[in-house]
């Protein structure tokens, strides 16, 4: 291991771009290079071989991401191709060749008015990998980044410190990786602590990333009971939220990318983000081209509603005022909240007419499509007539309530939601994005039939110029399901040819 002081080069001659943006653009590089990845779709999986970031970083981190920077030329003819469908997409990225090197893409952009040449200061050196991790409970932001060669690994390095004005800042280097810090005691610290211990000899750390799976082209761990212990994080969430975490809660994730498709792929032990009741988005009408579902435990929705009227009588509403207000929406709360969100609600849009969508003029106009929430409840019919009666009131817009399916239905007419022919669940566009057997499907959206529905309408010129930019896009989904004591979780969105 070698450290250095990553501005102690006198030789260097200062720039004149101000403040420290080139250097922390450029620190920034994983961060960049998963964005740039996701938009390009790489499907890249982790190599089996060589040092990870994970092994040169400490066990003491808390959040971290890693991202593989040189994919294999059979995959970026894969990107190629998928970045391709959007032009204007390519041309902002620069992406014109299948044989571009990505670094190279990254590296002009982050490193832009520092004076570097990729070809000739950059790539002799960088190497394939790269990682950002926040460590230690102070915390601190450390970047790991793979080198061939050290020595000009150094001298660029510190170009890019006298470019970004950050004198301060800590270079160390540790098993072929460039590790950068705010400081050089953080820096040399961090390889110190790795060297005793490592990210990847942390058992929860390697369990996760086991239960992940392929890595793709980047991927994802944080400790979230450590961040949300953070002062500064503390103070920032909800008691409720905090009350929900148990002693031990993480989560790893994986964004994983091909020639018509994106997902993020998430494991996680105790946090508490995906329900793990049945919303039934599944049983919907195979018309169904937007659906979203909504849900909470009991506890969670009466401490809400709590909160809610305590707020308003801090803002001076008095208890009489917020009993008035209450009293004329006609609606029994929070009773009707448990009623309708416990068992799951989803509000769903069917086709019908989703294609004059832009020309709603007023609230009323919404009778023209099929609009409704489904209540995974038969006995929520009460509660459903309540907010059907609230919904004609004050937008006077038809809707009514029933039971069917073993559910009960809100919606603005009687076959909106009604599945008497084929279900979502049926349909190739549901099943492309949807975790097969998933516990729940959270969301679900048809973006190529709207789309499609809205260029039939003759728009406006720059709204179809904005469309047909858009047009390559399919279906997008989020879902989750039970994995023994690990949750899943998947969002994935797909792309037409």
């Amino acid at each position: 291991m070698t450290s250095t002081d990553i501005a102690d080069d006198p030789s260097a001659e200062k720039s004149s771009v101000p403040g420290r943006g080139g250097l922390v653009a450029t620190l920034g590089l994983a961060a960049v290079a998963v964005t740039a990845s996701a938009l390009a779709g790489i499907g890249y999986q982790l190599s089996g071989g060589g040092t990870q970031p994970h092994d040169v970083l400490p066990a003491d981190t808390i959040a971290y991401a890693r991202i593989d920077l040189d994919p294999s030329a059979g995959q970026k003819v894969a990107a190629f191709r998928l970045v391709k469908k959007f032009p204007e997409l390519a041309k902002s990225l620069g992406i014109e060749d299948p044989d571009q090197d990505l670094r190279r893409l990254i590296v002009d952009q982050a490193a832009s008015g520092c004076g570097l040449d990729f070809a000739d200061d950059i790539k002799p050196w960088i190497g394939e990998r790269a990682g950002v991790a926040v460590v230690g409970t102070a915390p601190d932001v450390v970047f790991a980044l793979q080198v061939d060669d050290e020595t000009a690994a150094r001298k660029t390095l510190k170009q890019l410190a006298d470019c970004g004005d950050a004198d301060n800042a800590g270079l160390a280097f540790s098993h072929g990786y460039a590790i950068v810090a705010e400081t050089q005691a953080i820096a040399d610290e961090t390889v110190a602590d790795a060297d005793r211990s490592a990210l990847a000899d942390d058992s929860t750390f390697s369990r996760d990333m086991d239960d992940l799976g392929n890595q793709g082209v980047a991927s994802f761990w944080v400790d979230g009971n450590a961040v949300a212990n953070l002062a500064s994080v503390r103070k920032e969430l909800p008691q409720p939220l905090l009350s929900a975490l148990p002693d031990s809660s993480t989560a790893a994730a994986a964004l994983r990318a091909g020639s018509s498709s994106v997902e993020l792929d998430v494991v996680s032990r105790g946090l508490p983000f995906a329900t793990t009741e049945d919303t039934q988005i599944e049983t919907l009408p195979a018309s169904t081209v937007a659906a979203v579902a909504l849900q909470g435990s009991e506890d969670q929705i009466r401490s809400q509603w709590t909160q809610f009227i305590d707020d308003m009588e801090a803002d001076g509403v008095d208890s009489d005022q917020v009993g008035r207000f209450v009293d004329a929406l006609g609606m029994k709360l929070p009773d009707d909240l448990v009623a309708l969100l416990s068992p799951g609600l989803t509000l769903a849009v069917g086709e019908r007419n989703i294609g004059t969508v832009a020309q709603i003029e007023d609230v009323s106009d919404i009778d023209a499509y099929d609009i409704g929430a489904r209540v995974a409840d038969p006995d929520a019919k009460d509660a459903a007539d309540r907010l059907a009666r609230l919904l004609r009131n004050l937008a006077g817009v038809s809707f009514d309530a029933t039971t069917a399916d073993g559910a009960t239905l809100i919606a603005n007419h009687p076959d909106a939601l009604q599945t008497s022919g084929t279900r979502l669940s049926e349909s190739q566009r549901y099943t492309d994005v949807i975790l097969p057997d998933a516990t729940n499907a959270l969301l679900f959206a048809d973006l190529g039939t709207v789309i499609d529905a809205l260029l039939q309408e003759d728009p406006p010129p720059d709204v179809v110029a904005d469309l047909e930019q858009a047009r390559p896009l399919g279906t997008v989904g989020i879902s989750t399901k039970r994995d023994g004591d690990i949750t899943r979780a998947q969002v994935k969105l797909t792309f037409r040819g």
